[in-house]
């Protein structure tokens, strides 16, 4: 008997490859939503720290505009964290009232800003830039009007590189142990066979020189076995003959 190995094998690392591959990519995006939301949290303190500033000066009766601790407050979280590039609060038309850049006051904020924060109606928004994420809440008064919103946008790239690192380290991990695996399940595939072979040439030894001696263990539980049979097919032909019409059932 010849077991043939190459599709087994074949097979083998087949399997190999779809479950190490499967098992990498989704840790591949653990790890990547991990991380993504590890920052976002970390970014969203700092827009929470400038709402809770808002808070205080409409609390005082004062206007989100005219709020002198706002542009303080975000200039000094832009140099706290330096995965944040930029912090800006505009008001309800779009308009930017405190930026980091100082350029950018009175004009315009993007147009994908204004339409996260305020197409959905949520306190929190979020978008993906090309180069950027940006994490935003939206700033209401008491009487839930809304004054405006706070925009923080943070680097991509600082997220990227760690992903991206994090996949080669998965990959590599992932390759070394479909390798190991495959050598293993291989070396038992031969250790099979080499058993099959020696199973299936001493059964065709066994068949070229005849029964074994009576003395064979084997051999005589066998012949018991062929011999029980045959009493009990002899034993049930006779009950059957005796239920025969004008059957005679001999006396011994």
């Amino acid at each position: 008997m010849k077991l043939n190995l190459r599709p087994l094998l074949m097979l083998l690392a087949i399997l190999l490859a779809f479950s190490v591959g499967m098992a990498s990519l989704l840790n591949y995006f653990k790890f990547e939503s991990t991380v993504k939301k590890l920052q976002r949290d970390r970014i969203s303190l700092i827009a929470e720290e400038v709402q809770r500033a808002a808070d205080r000066g409409n609390s005082l009766g004062a206007e989100l505009a005219t709020n002198a601790t706002i542009q303080a407050l975000i200039e000094r979280q832009l140099k706290s964290d330096a995965l944040v590039m930029l912090i800006e609060i505009f008001d309800e038309n779009g308009k930017t009232l405190f930026s980091t850049d100082t350029q950018r006051k009175g004009s315009d904020a993007p147009s994908a800003w204004t339409a996260a924060a305020y197409r959905l109606k949520t306190a929190e928004w979020s978008l993906v830039e090309k180069t950027s994420f940006v994490t935003g809440i939206v700033l209401k008064n008491s009487f839930d009007l809304t004054l405006g919103s706070v925009a923080v946008r943070y680097d991509r790239n600082v997220l990227d590189r760690s992903v991206g690192d994090m996949g080669w380290y998965i990959g590599k991990i992932g390759l070394a142990t479909a390798a190991g695996t495959f050598v293993l399940c291989a070396l038992a595939l031969v250790l099979l066979s080499r058993m099959m072979k020696a199973d299936a040439a001493m059964a065709e030894q066994m068949q070229g020189e005849g029964e074994p001696g009576p003395d064979a263990p084997i051999q005589r539980e066998v012949r018991l076995l062929m011999q029980t049979a045959a009493a009990a097919k002899n034993a049930i032909a006779d009950i059957e003959r005796s239920l025969l019409p004008g059957a005679r059932v001999e006396r011994q």
